[in-house]
């Protein structure tokens, strides 16, 4: 006599039936931004310059082109003409989306903590997009942000007891002091790149060579610095407050503040 058949076992229920309210609508959300990322985007100017400010910070302003960043936005070349007139109104959309970033919103009264906090933006904005120290050289015509970060610099020392001249002075040595310290830094960060990935035999090669003209007496004053961590393991940003500090003090001294 053949054997029965058990009884077939119940159909689960449907996940989502199982899952909390708020799993289930999780999981749903994410379903519609997968869909909404596989859709084409529209080709807007803000896509386009993100895109190009994107390149620039990766592999340098060399590598911005019509193309490239065409190719980056999956469109073709011709139809980011419809956004602006050449590659050069491009570099300026960048430069001046690059100085939004500095803008600090609310001024401080007090100029020293107002051109200090500038000088904090303008430094994390630069070190971000390295390119930006290009295209303010290159003139790029003063947009929006621009206009706006100048607007900041004469608020900031708005209460200041002086005629306008020392006020553009003192902005003036504020902004090279900040990207002069950039600089190096950028500089000294490239340096110790392309040495740890070539060859660290030669730096530990400099450094002991340096080690011994100064063991031999003949670099006296070199070594009250401390040569290894003036080249190699200072704190930029210690550096750069410690700097801000001499330079505001300095100004208040010789503005009797």
């Amino acid at each position: 006599m053949p054997t029965p058949s058990p009884p077939p076992s119940p159909s689960p229920r449907p996940k989502s039936q199982d899952e909390p309210f708020w799993i289930r609508e999780a999981e749903r959300e994410a379903a519609r931004e997968a869909e909404r990322a596989a859709k084409p985007q529209p080709l807007t100017r803000e896509r386009i310059v993100r895109a190009a400010m994107a390149v620039a910070d990766g592999e340098g302003l060399d590598a911005v082109s019509i193309r490239r960043i065409a190719g980056e936005l999956k469109a073709r070349p011709m139809s980011l003409y419809a956004h602006f007139d050449s590659k050069d109104d491009l570099l300026d959309l960048m430069h001046d989306a690059a100085v939004e970033e500095t803008l600090v919103g609310e001024v401080p009264a007090d100029w020293r903590e107002a051109l200090r906090l500038i000088a904090r933006y303008n430094r994390a904005a630069v070190l971000r997009h390295p390119w930006l120290l290009a295209t303010g050289d290159t003139g790029c015509p003063i947009g929006p942000a621009s206009l706006k970060r100048m607007d900041e610099s004469a608020a900031a020392v708005r209460e200041l007891d002086a005629d306008s001249a020392v006020r553009r002075a003192l902005i003036l040595a504020v902004d090279t002091f900040t990207l002069g310290h950039v600089m190096a830094e950028l500089s000294g960060g490239i340096r110790r790149r392309a040495t740890a990935a070539a060859n660290t035999v030669r730096r530990d090669a400099t450094t002991e060579y340096v080690q011994t003209q100064i063991d031999a007496g003949k670099l006296p004053h070199l070594a009250d610095t401390g040569f290894t961590e003036l080249l190699y393991n200072d704190d930029p940003e210690s550096s750069f407050e410690l700097g801000l500090d001499w330079l505001l003090a300095g100004a208040a001294a010789a503005l009797g503040e």
